[in-house]
C-alpha cells in the first residue's frame, strides 16, 4: 500500500486507519501490525527504487584535486555553475564521451570486418533487385 509512506508527524507511524482499510477493504489479516506496516513499507520502497532518490549525504563524495583540476573547476564556475554543478556536468559529459568513444571503435571494427562488409553488400544487391523487379 502507497499510504504506507504517510506517517503521524507525533509517532512517525501510520495512524488507525491505515491498519483498518487493510483490515476491511484488502482483506488483510494484520497479527502484528508494526511488522504489517514495515513490509508494506519495504515493499513500496522496492517498487519504486528506482524513482527514489537517498538522501544527499549518501551521494556526496570527496575529491582531491591537482593543480590543474583546480583551474579547470574555477574556470567552470567563472561561467556562473556552482562547484557541485560544475562536476556533476564534467562527470556526465566525460561518460557520454566515454560512450561515444566505445561506439566509435566498435563501428571501426565493424566498417574493417570484410566478411560484414560482404554480408551488407548482399543484402544491398538483394534489395536492388527486388526494387528492380516493381
Amino acid at each position: 500500500m502507497l499510504s504506507a509512506v504517510v506517517v503521524r508527524k507525533d509517532t512517525r507511524r501510520p495512524g488507525d486507519k491505515f491498519f483498518e482499510f487493510a483490515e476491511t477493504e484488502l482483506g488483510e489479516h494484520l497479527g502484528d501490525r508494526e511488522a504489517f506496516w514495515e513490509d508494506e513499507l519495504k515493499r513500496v520502497y522496492e517498487a519504486h527504487a528506482s524513482e527514489i532518490r537517498g538522501p544527499v549525504a549518501e551521494r556526496a563524495i570527496s575529491v582531491r584535486l591537482d593543480l590543474e583540476t583546480e583551474r579547470a573547476l574555477d574556470a567552470l564556475v567563472a561561467t556562473g555553475l556552482n562547484r557541485s554543478d560544475a562536476i556533476r556536468q564534467a562527470v556526465v559529459e566525460t561518460a557520454e564521451r566515454a560512450q561515444r568513444a566505445s561506439l566509435a571503435e566498435e563501428a571501426t571494427a565493424l566498417s574493417e570486418d570484410r566478411e560484414d562488409r560482404a554480408t551488407i553488400a548482399e543484402i544491398a544487391a538483394f534489395m536492388d533487385a527486388l526494387s528492380a523487379e516493381r
